[in-house]
């Protein structure tokens, strides 16, 4: 793994250290969606609700964990989960 990431290979440097931390806390599987970043906000509704619930459906689990990030003593939510977790629970999709 490079030291030092470029704007061109910041996205794979990330993606092989979350499956590196994941793989050493013992959780087997991660997925990234591929969208770039700080364009999410650009893609389809539709489409993250379709992907996450995929997710879901393919692997059962338990739970799902939302993550809420903590910055400069303000709390920003997670850009996805304010967007896609309101109306994926609100449809009641089946997902077992």
């Amino acid at each position: 793994m490079p030291s030092v990431a470029t704007r061109r290979t910041l996205g794979a440097v990330r993606e092989q250290e979350l499956h590196l931390a994941c793989q050493r806390l013992g959780i087997q599987h991660t997925i990234c969606l591929d969208h770039m970043d700080g364009a999410l906000k650009d893609v389809d509704q539709e489409v993250l609700i379709r992907q996450v619930t995929e997710i879901i459906r393919t692997f059962r689990p338990d739970v799902v964990n939302a993550i809420q990030i903590r910055r400069g003593g303000r709390q920003k939510g997670d850009f996805l989960v304010k967007r896609i977790k309101k109306p994926l629970l609100d449809r009641k999709a089946p997902f077992r």
